[in-house]
Order: C-alpha cells, then structure tokens, then sequence
C-alpha cells in the first residue's frame, strides 16, 4: 500500500509529528549550545600547539 502523500489529512499529520521532533530536539536552546562548546573546548585541549596547520595556534 503506497501513502498518497497529497491528501491533506496526511500532509498535517507529517508535519504536525515533524514539527514535535524539532521542538524535543531544539527545546532546550541553551544545553545545546553549552554541548557544541564542551565539543569545541575538548578539540582546542586535543590539538597540538605546534602543529603549523593547526587554525587555532597563537602565535
């Protein structure tokens, strides 16, 4: 059985069930902003400082 994805009862349900994953994904603005910069703070600490390719070195 093939879903006729025009008929409009349908096109609310995917949108209404997409629109309830974004918001449980990106409710919490905040936990994952503090998640992206534990990320970026554990690849500064892991780079070599006198790596020459490294875009991070102080010169």
């Amino acid at each position: 059985m093939s879903l006729d994805y025009n008929n409009p009862f349908l096109q609310q349900k995917i949108t209404k069930q997409a629109d309830e994953q974004f918001k449980n994904i990106y409710s919490d603005d905040f936990s994952r902003r503090l998640e992206g910069s534990k990320i970026i703070t554990e690849v500064l600490k892991n780079t070599d400082k006198n790596d020459q390719c490294n875009p991070f070195k102080v010169n």
